[in-house]
């Protein structure tokens, strides 16, 4: 469905609890996205920029239909071989961006994709150590910390993966722990338009920052949860544009819970 107010839209998810909804959107302005995200039960909102992209309308239904969420190679060509490394030592973090940055420098793109690229692995990494984290009882180990202190993750916990197939770079961080909420994210969101763009600043630290600075590097943010098992946040961003051009299209946001 194309979206065209806040209203229709909110008359439209309450018309379809029961059953997925798409929404389509052309619109990029601060104001369009405080409507968006004023509703919790957006789930999968795609980009309508100079046409409808099929294959992504396609990915979005089959994981829909299937429950066959997981994996960042069902938006990248097949064959794509990803790099992959565990996330277990807040250490490491800058040395793991740093190689982030320079797998994107060898793919020829403007520098500034380069930098946005980076921005998504820093948050993500952080998420993965500080905010992901719960004990067996569902409390949050980490997210009380300031991220100046050094934290570790049990190997296996926490894996970061990207790759390119010469149109989208794809980086996808997994955590084990399975603790976010689709409807925590939308908050996130939401909150953070709301408020001033120099209000929002990624050293006040936090997961409803970092999906902001996510949303705002990439061209496709993808969350995929099965609660109590698994998280997996996608960022897609697309290289085969201008910097500036790229900067003006309008972006997708998805989120899929396994049943």
């Amino acid at each position: 469905n194309d979206i065209q107010s806040s209203s229709a839209i909110q008359q439209l998810l309450d018309g379809q609890k029961h059953t997925p909804t798409v929404l389509l959107s052309e619109k990029k302005d601060k104001n369009h996205l405080i409507q968006l995200f004023s509703h919790d039960r957006l789930r999968n909102l795609i980009a309508r920029n100079d046409q409808i992209l099929e294959e992504e309308m396609i990915i979005t239904v089959e994981k829909i239909l299937r429950q066959n969420i997981f994996g960042m190679e069902k938006y990248l060509t097949w064959g794509v071989e990803f790099v992959k490394e565990p996330i277990v030592d807040s250490t490491s973090k800058n040395q793991q961006v740093q190689k982030v940055g320079e797998f994107v420098r060898t793919l020829q793109c403007d520098e500034r994709f380069v930098r946005l690229a980076e921005v998504v692995a820093d948050e993500m990494i952080m998420n993965a150590l500080y905010d992901a984290p719960v004990d067996k009882t569902g409390k949050p180990m980490y997210a009380h910390l300031p991220r100046t202190q050094p934290v570790k993750l049990d190997k296996g916990k926490a894996f970061l993966e990207y790759g390119s197939d010469g149109r989208y770079f794809g980086i996808v961080c997994t955590d084990y722990f399975g603790a976010l909420k689709a409807q925590t994210v939308v908050s996130y969101l939401r909150k953070c338009f709301l408020q001033d763009d120099y209000q929002v600043d990624s050293k006040q630290g936090g997961a409803g920052v970092g999906f902001y600075m996510i949303f705002q590097s990439i061209s496709q943010l993808v969350i995929n949860i099965e609660e109590g098992k698994q998280t997996e946040t996608i960022g897609l961003i697309d290289i085969r544009p201008l910097y500036k051009d790229s900067k003006k299209k309008t972006k997708s946001f998805n989120i899929f819970v396994r049943s």
